[in-house]
This record gives structure tokens, C-alpha cells and sequence, in this order.
């Protein structure tokens, strides 16, 4: 086809005519317009939204502290801090413990609620937490609290007057075995009671062991002596 027949063609000139307007059209977009709308991208947009062009904004959702260990009857606090426009934003974390959803893994070990997590035996488990559709996990180890004898030891009255007796009691937790110095010996590793009359002020010590180790305690008896008043006759 010569040059001639082709410009008559009209044709020719809606396909040019289409090819500039297309180049007008890209060559207009303002991509730093674009870029800048990226950062007003807002909570619970889609990821697929966030990405315009440039850098993309894609929030984040984090929990704190992201390990922890507390004994078996503790609390940890775990916070869920939610960043609309990720780390290179501007925007401020905010706090979301309350609003996310928070599990864990086994709540035989542990239990979690509003981020709030108790220790019921040992052992360690994995805390997930889900806000904004946005997934974040945490882990927590439960230790079991150390079984080392815990004793009350007491003597009442603690003060006496010769001839009088005082009784030594005491009441254990996590003992097996349990003994007392000064010649009385072994005692009931639970709970017990004990008359005794030192002549002078004397220290007693419970010594209790167990399957973590042993302990003592010591209670003491103060013991006084009534004056004795001698009558003087003079010659």
C-alpha cells in the first residue's frame, strides 16, 4: 500500500490517534502523587491495596515480649501492638491486646486471655495472637515451683518460769522427713507438737529435708528463774 492510500485510510489515523492518547495518559500520572497515597493506607486494608507503586506499605502486628518464663501459678502479661503502616511509617504502634484473639498451644501448660497468660503446670507452650488478620506469636515457659520444705516453728510461751513448760509446734509443706535437735529427734514431717522444760534459755532447731533440698528453723524458749528470798534473823 503506498503512503498516498495509506493516510487516506481512516483506519490508520483512529490506531495513531488511540497510541498518542495512550502515551499522554502515562506520561501524565504523577508517581509521586501515587507513591505519597501509600502512606495514608489505613487499618484493614488489604495488602493487595497497600502495594501502589514505590515502597510499599503493608501493616505489622507484633506481640511483646516475644519469649517469657514464669513458675507454675504466675501470670505473663503479653501485649499485641498493631503498626498501621509498618516500621518505616509514621504512624504510631498501637495497642490492640484487647481487641486481637489470643490461644495457646496447649492450655494444659498455660492459659491466655486478653493476652493475660497463667502457668497451670510445667512446661512450655506457643501463644498466637491474630488482629487485623495478621498473625503473631509469642513463646512461654512454665517451671514448676521448687519443692524445698516450708515450715512454721514456733514455742509458746516463748518465755517461762522454772518449773514451767512451753510446746514447741510446727506444721510443714514438702518435707519427707523432719527432726529436732536437743534430744527429742525425729517428728511427724506434717505437723506436731512437743512439751518441753529446759532449765535455761535454750534455741530449738526443726530441720526438715525434701525432694529439692532441706531447711531449718529454730524457735527458742526463754526460760527466767523466781528470786529466792532469804530471811536474815539477827543474833
Amino acid at each position: 500500500m503506498s503512503i498516498a492510500k495509506l493516510l487516506k485510510n481512516p483506519h490508520f489515523w483512529l490506531f495513531t490517534i488511540l497510541i498518542l492518547g495512550a502515551g499522554f495518559l502515562i506520561n501524565s500520572v504523577d508517581v509521586d502523587s501515587l507513591s505519597a497515597q501509600t502512606q495514608v493506607v489505613g487499618e484493614g486494608t488489604p495488602h493487595f491495596l497497600a502495594k501502589w507503586v514505590g515502597e510499599a506499605v503493608i501493616p505489622t502486628y507484633v506481640i511483646a515480649p516475644a519469649s517469657a518464663s514464669r513458675q507454675v501459678g504466675e501470670t505473663q502479661q503479653f501485649i499485641g501492638w498493631y503498626d498501621p503502616d509498618g516500621p518505616s511509617g509514621s504512624q504510631a504502634q498501637q495497642n490492640k491486646t484487647t481487641s486481637a484473639s489470643w490461644i495457646s498451644s496447649d492450655t494444659s501448660v498455660a492459659t491466655i486471655s486478653s493476652g493475660l497468660a497463667a502457668c497451670v503446670s510445667s512446661g512450655s507452650v506457643i501463644i498466637t495472637s491474630v488482629y487485623s488478620g495478621i498473625t503473631a506469636t509469642a513463646s512461654l515457659t512454665c517451671t514448676a515451683l521448687p519443692k524445698v520444705p516450708q515450715c512454721t516453728f514456733t514455742a509458746n510461751p516463748a518465755s517461762i518460769l522454772l518449773p514451767q513448760s512451753s510446746t514447741l509446734s510446727w506444721s510443714c509443706q514438702y518435707a519427707d522427713s523432719c527432726s529436732i535437735d536437743q534430744g527429742i529427734g525425729s517428728v511427724s514431717s506434717v505437723s506436731g507438737a512437743k512439751n518441753v522444760t529446759p532449765t535455761q534459755t535454750t534455741t530449738y532447731t526443726l530441720t526438715c529435708s525434701g525432694l529439692d533440698g532441706s531447711r531449718s528453723y529454730q524457735a527458742t524458749v526463754n526460760v527466767g528463774f523466781i528470786p529466792r528470798i532469804r530471811e536474815i534473823i539477827p543474833r
